[in-house]
């Protein structure tokens, strides 16, 4: 967000509640920026990954949609397999709609 790699046509008219995500995501509701050095001591996913990825995917169209390899479950075939679900709708941009 703060390198706004982010299609802001598509949230302009896609999305409802996009700035109250982005402060919250910033740290403007609770002093919390969830930055990627943020994400790495709540998942151990380090940061410098975390932000390559959001690069990547800010460079072009992405969709991110439920899956897996063979033998190591599907998302929507595990012992978590609905927790996916809402975060995929808000990284789809669908929050809000339908």
């Amino acid at each position: 967000m703060t390198e706004d790699l982010y299609d802001k046509e598509y949230v302009i008219h896609r999305t409802i509640g996009f700035d109250q995500w982005k402060d919250y995501i910033l740290g403007k509701e609770d002093e919390v920026p969830k930055t990627p050095e943020w994400q790495e001591n709540e998942s151990a996913i380090p940061a410098k990954d975390v932000r390559a990825l959001a690069r990547e995917w800010g460079s072009k169209k992405t969709y991110l949609a439920a899956g897996g390899i063979v033998g190591f479950e599907s998302a929507c075939r595990c012992a978590t397999g609905t927790e996916w679900a809402p975060v995929h709708g808000l990284f789809d941009g669908h929050a809000g709609i339908g």
